[in-house]
């Protein structure tokens, strides 16, 4: 059994007794009688609170069906947010898939360059040179990967992504995870062979190759619209056409070619002068091996008296 009314706390209602009467079956006439029993206040009180009462119950068939709609909004809302997560995951796997696959490509060009310089002392030269570039290369985009804003739905709380901290730069403050421990931390002190990492009031030493750095958006890149990896590169106007060697040891010299190329092609220059002198020949020969087999170089030529190499540049 179930009560066939509901209780309205704080609403006045109409008296139904005439209607209740007519419903068992009472005469007309009689019940017409009894309407004329009822005062005009009474009879007008009585209409107002009738249409009080319809207008009550259409306010709450309203606000159900509100309700009804807002919850399936809600639920569409945290159905999207799912799926848009999961996009920006397999974006984030894609994106750090091409980053090695192309960090990669970056570490055998530069041996296959190498490979091409004839000079064994030229080549173990630029080989140190190369392994330090390749490896601050690496460093450098890693960390600007760790700056890239992956966007992620306001209410989400994904678990951060994780790089080996072998390819990245660690510092200070960074928030890794232990491997051995599976606990997360924060990096305190780097030493030469370990690192310290607090983990809550526990003081922690472990390898590098144990760690895991936890990347997540910085404060300055939360909100930042993320359609891809855009880099902007500005061109500097104050890049010299030349380049004076003179007095620098090849491996000096090599580094200084190296860093000077790569500000003159972001310049857009189109031609460059490396002075080298002539003296043994020794570094214009290094120089000459080195250009040879550098990215940005189109193709290059002695000047006149041999003491400089003038250097034509790929378009960008």
């Amino acid at each position: 059994m179930q009560p066939t009314y509901r209780l309205q706390q704080g609403v006045a209602g109409a008296s139904s007794a005439l209607e209740i009467a007519r419903r068992v079956g009472l005469p007309e006439e009689i019940l017409a009688e009894a309407r004329k029993q009822l005062s005009a206040s009474e009879q007008e009180a009585n209409r107002y609170l009738n249409r009080l009462r319809a207008e009550l119950e259409q306010q709450r068939a309203a606000r159900m069906a509100l309700e009804e709609e807002r919850a399936a909004v809600a639920e569409r809302y945290e159905q999207l947010q799912r799926e848009f997560f999961a996009r920006e995951q397999q974006r984030q796997r894609q994106f750090e898939t091409m980053l090695r696959e192309f960090l990669t490509t970056v570490s055998q060009r530069a041996e296959e360059l190498l490979r091409q310089i004839a000079d064994e002392q030229a080549r173990r030269q630029a080989q140190r040179l190369v392994e330090r570039r390749v490896a601050k290369f690496k460093s450098d985009v890693w960390q600007q990967a760790r700056a890239i804003a992956f966007e992620t739905p306001p209410t989400a709380s994904p678990t951060p992504h994780l790089l080996p901290a072998e390819e990245v730069a660690l510092k200070p403050g960074d928030r890794v995870r232990v491997r051995s421990l599976n606990q997360i931390g924060v990096v305190a002190e780097i030493g030469p062979e370990q690192v310290v990492v607090h983990i809550g009031s526990l003081r922690v030493r472990a390898d590098v190759s144990d760690l895991d750095v936890l990347l997540e958006p910085t404060s300055e890149t939360v909100g930042q619209p993320s359609g891809g990896i855009q880099v902007q590169l500005a061109a500097r106007a104050d890049v010299p056409s030349e380049l004076n060697l003179i007095g620098k040891t090849v491996e000096e010299a090599l580094e200084l070619i190296d860093r000077f190329l790569d500000a003159a092609y972001l310049a857009d220059r189109r031609e460059v002068t490396i002075i080298h002198g002539t003296g043994s020949g020794a570094l214009r020969r290094a120089v000459r091996e080195f250009l040879s087999g550098h990215p940005h170089v189109a193709r290059f030529r002695p000047t006149s008296a041999d003491g400089a190499t003038l250097v034509e540049l790929n378009e960008r």
